[in-house]
């Protein structure tokens, strides 16, 4: 296997694992500690090092139902930082009801999003 793909399994790979750990955590909990917010916060920049090197691996950013989702997702996992990073400064529970549910919503959005990835790395 190339050694670009390698890494690029490797981020990808680490970054919803570590990710979903933190998400995970955090929710089961009830709160999201400072090592939940670093666990996601990880999570999040290895999915970005892994979109840059895709990226240049394809030459160049192109539109497509992948790259769309791959953006809503990074969207979405950002929004969801910024939130569960306040409500942690704050020392606030995460048992919000709206919380819970973009929680989840942004779980899954990563989830369709690296499952996308592996299907057309591996198609």
């Amino acid at each position: 296997m190339p050694p670009f793909l390698i890494t690029f399994f490797v981020l990808m790979f680490s970054a919803w694992g570590v990710y979903s750990l933190g998400v995970w955590l955090g929710r089961s909990g009830g709160r999201f500690t400072p090592g939940h917010l670093w666990l996601m916060w990880g999570g999040f920049l290895a999915a970005l090092a892994g979109v840059e090197r895709m990226v240049r691996l394809a030459g160049g950013f192109h539109f497509s139902p992948h790259s769309s989702l791959g953006l809503l997702a990074l969207l979405v996992m950002f929004l969801h930082l910024l939130w569960a990073t306040a409500l942690g400064r704050r020392h606030r529970r995460v048992n919000q009801p709206g919380f819970q549910r973009f929680n989840l919503a942004s779980w899954l959005v990563s989830l369709l999003s690296f499952l996308s990835s592996m299907t057309l790395v591996m198609g």
